[in-house]
């Protein structure tokens, strides 16, 4: 199986220091480790400069370098139904692959409760 592709989103970033947030924090922490743990996985930081900065320049540079994932905790404007219809509909019309969005409780592995 193929190792996916992940940008991580600059508030994803922010998450681990989060002490407002601790479900976010846990799980964003509990991420990190898993994308330790895959040796081989790609990753690109979400790091552009901030007079450049928008949300559609994140998902712009996800969608044309061919990536599998957006993982972010920007709920105001990526990680909502709009951006994600939006996003699939521009990447199928422009011929670009679909691209998923998800927070980091939507990727991690979670452990069942037997």
């Amino acid at each position: 199986m193929k190792t996916p592709t992940i940008y991580l989103e600059t508030t994803i970033f922010n998450s681990p220091f989060a002490d407002d947030a601790p479900q976010y924090q846990a799980d964003t922490l509990k991420l990190f480790a898993e994308i330790k743990r895959l040796s081989d996985a790609y990753i690109v930081a979400g790091i552009i400069p901030e007079k450049f900065t928008t949300d559609a320049l994140h998902i712009a540079a996800a969608t044309v370098t061919g990536l599998d994932y957006i993982i972010s905790l920007n709920f105001r404007h990526i990680v909502k139904h709009k951006t994600i219809i939006e996003t699939e509909l521009i990447n199928a019309r422009e011929g670009y692959k679909r691209m998923f969005i998800y927070t980091p409780a939507e990727v991690i592995e979670h452990e069942e409760n037997i």
